[in-house]
């Protein structure tokens, strides 16, 4: 028997589209405001759960569906909790498993419990925007699921990690210029008083989140690129290979979204960033071990 492991079986069509889909959500979702307004995040789960279905039908009909089933059962789960939220519950048992939003809904003033009325409620405060949290997440992590095999194929996980590095960089770029250019106006046009706006973002510690998860994906492609490239265990080996230019670029690009994050004075992001570099280095160093 050979110890070699078997080929991954290959990703479907509709498994592929998936991938297409999701890697233009990401890279097309900060420039709208950050996609935080109602109509982003509606359109965002629209399309997210409309090509999740195109494309696990697509692959059915071939049967080419490779979706592991403790995903689905982790998925199913998530949505579960979410939907909880909204069943109207008695007020006896509501205070059992939700103190805090019983008392919300039950408040003691009588002049405020003669508003709200006897019930029942449901555990969420905002139903509305629960609702609308539940539709998100479930188009996004059902087109997740189903781009996933895609991402097993070498060449389309390396054209998406690319494709997610210069949509991060864009960004990354156009904050430091608007920066200097617009100062606390988003585009040059909107003002935000009440949160620090950063790029096409209404908040800088939203521009800092996404720009640092680019910056740490940038960190692992030049990463896995050098490796690639070198031909012995020296550090600066890679030099002499001729993706040289690439590596050089690929870490550039590093620099650039690492730069800012510090930039956008996000507390938040700088430590998120510092904690994702620190995992980044003891995997590497597992790994090599």
């Amino acid at each position: 028997m050979s110890s070699e492991p078997s080929e991954p079986p290959p990703a479907g069509p509709g498994s592929k589209l998936a991938l297409v889909v999701l890697v233009s959500l990401a890279v097309l979702s900060p420039w709208p405001f950050g996609s935080v307004d109602p109509w982003a995040t509606k359109t965002i789960a629209l399309v997210s759960l409309s090509a999740a279905l195109v494309a696990l039908a697509w692959d059915a009909r071939h049967g080419a569906v490779r979706i592991a089933p403790w995903a689905v059962w982790c998925w199913l789960g998530l949505w579960l909790l979410g939907a909880f939220q909204l069943v109207p519950l008695p007020a006896s048992l509501h205070a059992l498993l939700a103190p805090g939003s019983a008392a919300v809904w039950h408040p003691e003033i009588k002049e405020a419990a003669a508003v709200l009325g006897p019930g029942p409620f449901p555990i969420s405060l905002h139903p509305e925007a629960t609702r609308r949290w539940l539709a998100f997440s479930t188009g996004l992590v059902a087109l997740a699921l189903a781009a996933a095999p895609a991402l097993r194929e070498r060449t389309l996980l390396l054209r998406a990690t690319v494709a997610l590095v210069a949509g991060g960089t864009a960004v990354a770029v156009f904050g430091l210029a608007a920066r200097l250019a617009f100062g606390n106006k988003i585009y040059g046009i909107w003002s935000v008083p009440t949160v620090a706006p950063f790029g096409p973002f209404v908040s800088k510690n939203h521009f800092a989140g996404y720009v640092e998860l680019a910056a740490l994906l940038a960190v692992g492609l030049a990463t896995g690129l050098a490796d690639e490239s070198s031909r012995d265990h020296r550090f600066l080996s890679w030099i002499e290979s001729r993706r040289a230019k690439w590596i050089v670029l690929a870490w550039g690009t590093a620099f650039v979204l690492v730069l800012a994050v510090l930039v956008s004075l996000s507390r938040g992001g700088v430590v998120a960033l510092s904690a994702g570099l620190g995992a980044f280095l003891l995997v590497r160093l597992w790994a090599r071990g």
